[in-house]
């Protein structure tokens, strides 16, 4: 069953500016505007802001200029306007040399479409007392830039076999090889993700260097890129300096294998006629070789003449169970009982070490090649054991009335010994109304009412080396000119426990019309008791944070699912389905000492980064500055409630007052489509999202004023929009260098956007050959299709996806178009 296509961006990005004339434009009008506010007059600001406009970015200049202008002519001319005598591409002089200097679109050349390819075969067969199933699959992924891919190829076996009336045994087992590539930074703590760098870019700067006549120059490397550093040019860019992400995507790497073995076996031995114990033992091991490596030509590992770090990392399960379960028949009364045991045992261990100097860095990924060892290596594991007991009843009476109940008690080696062990336990019942002799409603094909109530107990903390001992301090050990150590890692908390989910549900299901329409409606309350959450503490205490169980939270509303058949005959059937669920969040209890004791708009809590976590509240709760708009000569501003609680507003960001703003999203689900006309099957899917708000932290990146230090960044088209005298009704704070607007688009509520959206999250047009036909060719099935997942999404703001809840620099699920073929013997 072969399947493949290509893997794209799935959303535009943000309005940038693009075109290097443009955007030397802007700049210019922020510098001009800084001139002007300093009391000079339009001909010396003029002057000033072309002047500066090419100094380095420490003056507050973008170095590079990309245009040749005629002598003694500035490239902006006194109407703000790119010169029309400008002409792109700029030659430099330096060491008997001449290069042109040239812009680049980056996002172009970091982005591809990726071609994907998957094939799978299965063949499964048996007797009355065996049964065999086996499977091969080949997936190759590539993905969105040159130095990602995915490759991996499994089996699996699994096989049954009924050796008497009472045992029965069997097993499966999976085999997978993996390989993986990834794009990778050189490790200087300058740099951040290719998407980031590229994201953030201005348009005025080259990514490649060219000679006098404009082509690009060639090295052993192949292309020559240009890393911002002044080697060819004289000219240090600003933004990423000696980095070149485009580059180093082709250079540097970051490559792993992995093989993962998985397998488990059961046996099940009937006795006394009602009795069955069931004895199951799983296992899994998967082990990962990763290599990194920096390249010793360019950027900053050149100094060390580049480096390579290996890590190799084996995670390994095992849970084995023992069930006991009694099933008895009584005339109408169906009676079961369960009684069990688990163990899961988890241990994660890592072994790394790094050298620097490589001997011959191309294709050499082995440690003997590198000269110096700059860090020790290391290595560390981690252990996480699981052990419960359990039963379960449940009760029907002539498959109408349904009743059950559960209990089970749990330990986890995440918590102190003292608190490791917890109860939890569940009721519920079930009434189908339709089957009651007494319902004689011919439209009516199936109602149920049900009814339940649980308890489950929940362990996680993270997913750092730290989050399996959170109930001790944790330090890191050092050597300090040959003596041991000990530095403080994180605050530990003996008496965190487990965090309970306390779920009530009450619903109806039902099914109309012969099956035309179905669907259910439930409303649901979970409460999250003994919430463990990360706790805030003064800096001065020598740590930022622990964990804690901070409180009680609760989740309550109300899930709608529909499905509807307008159209079903033998040649064609039409179905639509939609689900909705409204979500009401709440903190509803903190203990007295995780409140403080002044309150915050009527709550009393704690504030946590840029949240406020307090009772009444969700935990989607912002606590920033509120932005209060523009003076009469456009500086940003924001409220300040003094001390007499009177709020005013303030220029002075640092002095801004912090505000809650809630921003849950209240309604969110889905709907989508399906039908088939005669061979031809179409279906689409679609999510929605409706209300609630997320931090734009991209558009607030490109909307950020430039000032000394730091400039050479990307910019939006709104600020051609920005506050000026001829248009003073804008909210955009005037476009202007210096300290005055440093923190215009400082964080504060004017980026929380509306985070309602719709996204096109699947497309299948598929087509299934005539059975005539398919049998001529010793088939039972043969179908061709086309799919799409990810394709499109709406959203408040081009570029903006609110499903990501992550900050700049990354990027939406791929847009994958691909075909297949389904052949069934």
């Amino acid at each position: 069953m072969p399947n493949g296509g290509v893997n794209q961006r799935s959303v535009p990005d943000y309005d940038r500016i693009t075109n290097p004339g443009e955007y030397y434009e802007l700049y210019y009008k922020a510098l001009y505007n800084y001139s002007v506010g300093e009391g000079n007059s339009p001909t010396a600001a003029h002057k000033y802001a072309n002047e500066t406009l090419f100094l380095p970015s420490t003056s507050g200049g973008l170095s590079y200029n990309v245009y040749t202008v005629p002598e003694n002519e500035y490239l902006i001319g006194t109407n703000g306007k790119l010169n029309p005598n400008a002409v792109l591409g700029r030659r430099i002089y330096k060491g008997g040399e001449v290069y042109t200097l040239y812009p680049d679109d980056w996002t172009d050349e970091l982005y591809r479409n990726g071609l994907r390819q998957e094939y799978n075969l299965s063949i499964s067969g048996g007797t009355d007392q065996a049964s065999v199933y086996g499977s091969f699959g080949y997936l190759n992924d590539e993905g969105i830039v040159d130095a990602s891919n995915y490759e991996r190829l499994s089996g699996r076996l699994r096989a049954n076999y009924q050796a008497n009336k009472w045992l029965l045994f069997g097993g499966n087992v999976g085999l997978v090889h993996s390989s993986t590539k990834t794009a990778y930074s050189d490790g200087s703590s300058l740099q951040s993700s290719a998407f980031s760098s590229v994201a953030n870019i201005a348009p005025v700067y080259p990514l490649y260097v060219r000679d006098r006549n404009g082509d690009i120059l060639y090295d052993r490397n192949g292309k020559v890129y240009d890393w911002g550093n002044g080697l060819y040019n004289d000219y240090v860019r600003s933004n990423n300096t000696n980095y070149n992400s485009i580059q180093s995507l082709g250079l540097d790497f970051n490559e792993s294998n992995g093989n993962a073995v998985n397998g488990d076996a059961f046996i099940d031995i009937s006795f006394l006629e009602h009795f069955k114990l069931t004895v199951k033992g799983g296992t899994s091991i998967r082990e990962t070789r990763s290599d990194h490596g920096a390249n010793p030509y360019y950027g900053y590992s050149a100094g060390t003449g580049g480096s390579l770090t290996k890590q190799s990392t084996r995670r390994t399960t095992y849970n084995l169970q023992q069930l006991l379960n009694w099933n008895r028949t009584f005339g109408r009364h169906n009676l079961s009982a369960m009684v069990g045991h688990e163990f899961y045992n988890y241990r994660y261990e890592l072994l790394e070490a790094s050298k620097d100097g490589a001997v011959n860095y191309d294709g050499n990924k082995e440690l003997n090649g590198y000269l110096t060892s700059p860090d020790i290596p290391e290595s560390y594991n981690m252990k996480y054991n699981r052990e419960g007991f359990f039963l379960r009843a449940m009760y029907d009476y002539g498959e109408r009335y349904f009743a059950q109940a559960s209990f089970r008690r749990d330990a986890s080696s995440r918590f102190h010994p003292d608190n490791r062990w917890g109860n939890f336990w569940s009721v519920g019942g079930a009434w189908i109304v339709s089957k009651e002799k007494w319902f004689d409603v011919d439209w009516v094909d199936n109602l149920k009412f049900k009814i339940s109530y649980g308890e489950q107990g929940n362990d996680q903390l993270g997913s750092s080396v730290s989050s399996y001992y959170r109930y001790v301090d944790t330090y890191t050990i050092s050597n300090v000119n040959g003596e041991v150590s000990l530095a403080f890692n994180l605050k530990g908390n003996k008496d965190i426990s487990w965090e309970t989910s306390q779920n009530f549900n009450m619903g109806v299901e039902f099914d109309l019309f012969k099956n035309r329409l179905s669907g259910g409606v439930e409303f649901y309350n979970r409460l999250t008791g003994d919430m463990l959450h990360t706790f805030t503490t003064p800096e001065t205490l020598g740590y930022g944070y622990y964990w804690k169980n901070i409180g009680d939270l609760r989740n309550r509303g109300v899930e709608i699912t529909l499905s509807v058949s307008p159209i079903r005959t033998r040649k064609i059937n039409w179905s639509l389905n939609m689900n909705m669920t409204y979500n009401k969040q709440e903190i509803t209890y903190l203990p007295e000492e995780n409140k403080g004791s002044t309150p915050v708009e009527g709550y009393y809590g704690y504030k946590s980064g840029d949240s406020f976590i307090a009772e009444g509240l969700s935990l989607y709760t912002w606590y920033i500055p509120k932005f209060a708009g523009l003076t009469e000569d456009g500086l940003a501003q924001w409220y300040r409630t003094d001390s007499n609680g009177e709020r005013t507003v303030t220029t002075d960001y640092n002095s801004a007052t912090r505000y809650i703003t809630k921003a849950d999203v209240p309604l969110y689900g889905g709907f989508g489509t399906s039908l088939k006309l005669w061979d031809f099957d179409i279906a689409a899917q679609f999510t929605y999202s409706l209300g609630g708000k997320a931090y734009d932290w991209e558009y607030s990146a490109l909307m950020t004023t430039p000032v000394a230090g730091a400039s050479g960044y990307a910019l939006h088209k709104d600020l051609w929009n920005s506050w000026s005298p001829e248009n003073p009704a804008s909210s955009i704070p005037v476009w202007k260098y210096g300290e005055a607007t440093r923190y215009a688009a400082a964080t504060s509520d004017r980026f929380l956007t509306n985070s309602t959206y719709l996204a096109f999250q699947n497309f299948q047009i598929g087509y299934a050959l005539p059975r005539q036909v398919v049998r001529k060719m010793g088939l039972q099935k043969l179908r061709v299709y086309v799919t799409g997942d990810n394709l499109c999404l709406w959203s408040k703001r081009k570029g903006f996806d609110p499903r990501l809840g992550t900050g700049y620099g990354s990027y939406s699920p791929m847009r994958t178009i691909s075909g297949g073929i389904t052949l069934q013997f």
